[in-house]
């Protein structure tokens, strides 16, 4: 089984049990690792990995596994040298940016959840502990190979533009009072689609998964509800972004700056209305 899950900033992740299918490892990919027990390794080759939410389940003891991680042509000219040791396993391994997030997957894999359950978890719990970067207001792509059938299954959530944006709507908005040009997409609700992310989590989770959605977003939840410790890189994106999330509120309360400001580095954040 493999699955590519390019979440809200779209990454490329591939990941399979069995080789992956003729022209999936193509130039935005590389092998990362082919042996007999699960295997992640960071190479020194051009592997700078822009998926955020990845998550893997690639067979058992007896399987053959292999991971493809995949990195973007555009990274091509960068080179990632690492000295960390490759990570080894037996029954699945979860990568994400955050390790509140890995723990997600590895709980939703433990708890006999499939690879598209690991992926949503994984991506819910980001969405939660790092939504500088990724949220369920955005779009997610999926790409899912089943190496006994050796088919490939893409799974598309793009969000549209909204049924009622007319261009005599846009052309009246307020946003475009002396605008040629629809404003950028940081300043102005003209230019967001309506977000794919949750109805392709659903669709994931109800087409590949093993259980059902609330035990999926069951860690994300607890997350959001319970709070947790801000990691020192989210912090100062978060810190950088106060003026963003100001403007965007309007005036009004955000739960994203609490006492009027982002949150500090280890300092607990909840977000219970997103929970």
């Amino acid at each position: 089984m493999a699955l590519a899950w390019p979440a809200p900033m779209y990454q490329h992740l591939f990941l399979g049990h069995g080789p992956p299918p003729s022209g999936l490892a193509d130039q935005h990919t590389r092998l990362a690792a082919g042996v007999p027990a699960t295997t992640l390794r960071r190479t020194a080759r051009p592997m700078v990995a822009d998926g955020k939410a990845s998550a893997f389940r690639c067979g058992d003891k007896s399987s053959a596994s292999r991971v493809v991680l995949g990195a973007t042509a555009a990274a091509s000219a960068f080179v990632f040298s690492s000295r960390r040791a490759p990570v080894y396993g037996s029954r699945g391994m979860v990568a994400t940016s955050q390790p509140l997030a890995s723990e997600a997957g590895i709980r939703t894999l433990q708890a006999g959840g499939s690879a598209a359950d690991a992926c949503v978890a994984a991506a819910a719990a980001l969405n939660v502990t790092e939504p500088c970067s990724t949220g369920i207001g955005g779009d997610a792509f999926a790409l899912f190979y089943n190496a006994s059938s050796k088919r490939v299954e893409c799974l598309q959530g793009c969000g549209r533009s909204p049924a009622a944006l007319t261009l005599d709507a846009v052309l009246k908005h307020p946003d475009m009072v002396g605008q040629s040009e629809l404003p950028p997409l940081s300043v102005s609700a003209l230019t967001v689609t309506v977000p794919g992310a949750a109805a392709a989590w659903e669709a994931a989770v109800d087409k590949w998964g093993r259980l059902s959605l609330s035990q999926v977003l069951g860690p994300a939840i607890e997350l959001a509800e319970e709070g947790f410790p801000v990691a020192p890189s989210v912090a100062r994106a978060w810190q950088a972004s106060e003026r963003s999330l100001r403007w965007a509120a309007r005036g009004q309360p955000t739960p994203f700056l609490p006492g009027d400001r982002a949150p500090r580095e280890g300092e607990i954040f909840r977000n219970p209305d997103l929970g």
